[in-house]
């Protein structure tokens, strides 16, 4: 804390989070990618390439990606090397400021560190949950 001139002037401290910025850096060309609106099929022009994405969606990784335990969870339980597909299990959506995936078999990822594969592949047809349950109990 300082005066002057009679007034309280106060310090502040400023922690610079840039691996975080969405707004410029590699984090900024990876979100404009995702929010780029696009025609595809059915869907009405204006809808965002994240939108797009659904249960069965290929994924190719862009970079080294972490595979977290669940959409909200820290915990990393593996690794996605670069060029390396995956699949989504459901919708994307935004954790923490962070766009997230679902993945099968299990875990979520990064929808920024993705990329829609150039050559398409054909869309996988997930089995519900109670078609799951059913196959599991016989």
């Amino acid at each position: 804390e300082e005066h002057r001139d009679g007034i309280d002037l106060y310090y502040a401290h400023v922690q610079l989070l840039s691996e975080r910025d969405l707004q410029r850096g590699c984090g900024a060309e990876a979100m404009r990618y995702w929010a780029e609106e696009v025609s595809k099929g059915s869907s009405p022009a204006g809808d965002s390439r994240a939108s797009q994405v659904k249960s069965g969606t290929h994924l190719l990784a862009m970079v080294p990606a972490p595979v977290f335990e669940s959409p909200e969870s820290w915990r990393i339980i593996g690794q996605v090397p670069t060029g390396v597909r995956v699949i989504a299990m459901d919708l994307p959506r935004v954790v923490e400021g962070y766009l997230m995936v679902p993945i099968v078999p299990s875990g979520a990822v990064e929808l920024t560190l993705f990329r829609e594969p150039e050559r398409p592949m054909p869309e996988v047809q997930l089995p519900d949950a109670d078609a799951l349950k059913a196959a599991i109990d016989g």
